[in-house]
C-alpha cells in the first residue's frame, strides 16, 4: 500500500468517525474523495468501490440528525433561493415522464436531486466562520492537490491538460470553470490571514491552481477571469480597491510568468469564428436555440446529446458519429429541462446572487471584514461560473451549488453574530414595572432564539 493512500484512508475514515462530534467533519471526507478519488489515481486504482461519496454523505446526514440537539445554535434565516430551487427540482422528475430516454433522463434526474440534498445539508454542517474556513481549506487545498499533479505529471493531448479534476470535472474545460471557484478564496485567504508562512502556502497553491489553469487552455474560463477581475473592481467598494489592484497585479504576474506558447496562441483566437473550434460551438449555439424552439418544454437528461445527429449533423460527423453537446449551460438547461426549467433555474440563481449582494453591502462597513470578504469571494466564484458556463456546461457541476449554498451559510452566520451583538430587553414582572423599572438582560437573544430547531 502506497504511503499516499494510506493517508487518505486515514484522512477519509477518520472525518466519518468523527461524525460523532460534528458533521462538518464527514462533509470534510466528502470534499476529499470528491478531490482525490481513488480511481482516478495511481496510488487507488487497485481499491474497491465503495461508493465513498454515498458513504460519507449518508454518515453526514446521520450525524445531523443524532447530533442535532448539541449543534451550535444559529438564528432561523429565511433562504429566499431554496424555494425555486424545490421547484426546478419538481420540474426535473415532471420532464422524466416524456424523455427521449427515460433510463439516461432519470440518471441525471437522480444526480441533480443528490445536488439538491447537499445544497441542503451544507447550511446544516457548516455552522461557524470556523466551520466556514475549514471549508475553504478544503476547496484549497483539493484544488491544490489537482494543480501539483498537472505540475508533476501532466497528461496533455493536442495543447490541453486532459482528465484533470475529479468525477464532475474530467474535461479541461470543466475543470478550468471549477478553479474559478477557488480563485477568489485564494486571494482572499491569501492577504486576510495573519501568519506570514500560511499566507506564503497559500500563495504557492494559487500558482500551481494558476499553472493548471493555464494547462486546461480554456478560452471561455479565461473570459471568466477576466469579468471576474473587473467585477472585483466594480464590487469592492472604495478603501479596499487600491489593496485588490495590488493583489490584481501580483495574479496577473503570475498567469503571464507560467503562460506557455500554446497558452497563448489557444487565446489570442478567442473572438476568432474562423477557428474551427469557435466555428463549432457557435453552430452549436443555434442549433440549440431552434432545439428550444422545437422542445419548449424539454426532452430530459441528455435530450440534446440524443437529437444531436438531427440539429448538428455535420458537428457529429466530424466526430465519428459521437452525441455532442449543446457546450452552453443555458442552452443544455432549457434543451434537457424545458423553459420552465430554465425559468426555475434562472429564479434560483437569481435569489442567490441578491442574497450575497445584500449580504457584501451590509457588510462592507463593519470593522471586522470577515463576513464582507467572504461574501465577496463567493459572489466572484460565482460570477465567473456563470460566465464560464456559456462556454461549457456546468450544470451538473457541484461547485456551482456549493456557492450558491455558501451564500445562505453566510447569511444565516452573519445574522446570528448580529443578534448576539444586540443585547435583549427584558421586561420585568407587573409589580416592578409599575415602578417604571427595565433591566438589560444579561443573555443575548440567541439564546431565547436558540431554543428553537437548530435546523
Amino acid at each position: 500500500m502506497s504511503k499516499v493512500l494510506l493517508v487518505w484512508l486515514v484522512t477519509y475514515f477518520g472525518g466519518l468517525l468523527l461524525a460523532l462530534v460534528h458533521p462538518i467533519y464527514p462533509f470534510l471526507s466528502y470534499l476529499i474523495f470528491y478531490y482525490a478519488p481513488p480511481e482516478k489515481n495511481w496510488w487507488g486504482e487497485h481499491l474497491p468501490n465503495l461508493r465513498w461519496s454515498l458513504v460519507a454523505s449518508v454518515v453526514m446526514l446521520l450525524s445531523v440528525l443524532m447530533k442535532n440537539g448539541s449543534l451550535e445554535r444559529l438564528k432561523p434565516t429565511k433562504n429566499p433561493a431554496f424555494a425555486w430551487l424545490l421547484a426546478f427540482g419538481a420540474n426535473i422528475v415532471v420532464v422524466t415522464l416524456w424523455a427521449e430516454n427515460r433510463a439516461r433522463s432519470w440518471y441525471w434526474t437522480v444526480a441533480l436531486l443528490k445536488i439538491i440534498v447537499l445544497y441542503t445539508l451544507m447550511p446544516v454542517v457548516i455552522r461557524t466562520p470556523a466551520q466556514f474556513d475549514m471549508f475553504a481549506a478544503a476547496h484549497i487545498g483539493g484544488a491544490t492537490y489537482w494543480g501539483y499533479k498537472a505540475w508533476d505529471e501532466p497528461k496533455i493531448s493536442a495543447g490541453r491538460l486532459k482528465d484533470p479534476g475529479g468525477p464532475d470535472t474530467q474535461n479541461e474545460n470543466a475543470a478550468a470553470a471549477h478553479v474559478l471557484t477557488v480563485l477568489p478564496f485564494v486571494a482572499v485567504y491569501a492577504f486576510s490571514v495573519k501568519r506570514r508562512w500560511l499566507q506564503g502556502a497559500i500563495v504557492l497553491s494559487g500558482a500551481f491552481i494558476v499553472n493548471m489553469l493555464i494547462l486546461c487552455n480554456s478560452r471561455g474560463s479565461i473570459v471568466a477571469l477576466l469579468a471576474m477581475v473587473c467585477a472585483a473592481v466594480a464590487l469592492v467598494g472604495r478603501g479596499r480597491r487600491l489593496r485588490l489592484v495590488a493583489v490584481g497585479l501580483g495574479a496577473a504576474a503570475m498567469l503571464f510568468a507560467l503562460s506557455n506558447h500554446r497558452f497563448i496562441e489557444r487565446q489570442q483566437t478567442t473572438v476568432e469564428a474562423k477557428d474551427g473550434s469557435s466555428q463549432g460551438r457557435l453552430e452549436a449555439w443555434a442549433a440549440g436555440l431552434k432545439f428550444m424552439r422545437d422542445h419548449p418544454l424539454g426532452t430530459g437528461g441528455r435530450g440534446f446529446h440524443i437529437l444531436s445527429a438531427e440539429y448538428i449533423p455535420d458537428i457529429v460527423q466530424d466526430h465519428g458519429g459521437e452525441e455532442r453537446s449543446v457546450h452552453d449551460t443555458y442552452l443544455q438547461l432549457a434543451a434537457e429541462w424545458g423553459v420552465q426549467g430554465l425559468i426555475t433555474w434562472g429564479g434560483f440563481i437569481a435569489t442567490t446572487l441578491l442574497m450575497l449582494r445584500r449580504g457584501r453591502k451590509d457588510t462592507a462597513s463593519d470593522a471586522n471584514p470577515w463576513f464582507f470578504y467572504r461574501f465577496f469571494a463567493i459572489e466572484l466564484a460565482l460570477i465567473g461560473t456563470l460566465i464560464a458556463g456559456v462556454f461549457t456546461s456546468r450544470l451538473y457541476g457541484e461547485s456551482l451549488y456549493w456557492m450558491c449554498s455558501l451564500a445562505f451559510v453566510m447569511r444565516r452566520l452573519h445574522a446570528t453574530a448580529m443578534t448576539e451583538k444586540e443585547p435583549a430587553v427584558v421586561t420585568v414582572p407587573a409589580p416592578t414595572r409599575r415602578l417604571g423599572a427595565r433591566i438589560p438582560a444579561t443573555i443575548s437573544r440567541t439564546a431565547v432564539v436558540h431554543r428553537q430547531s437548530s435546523f
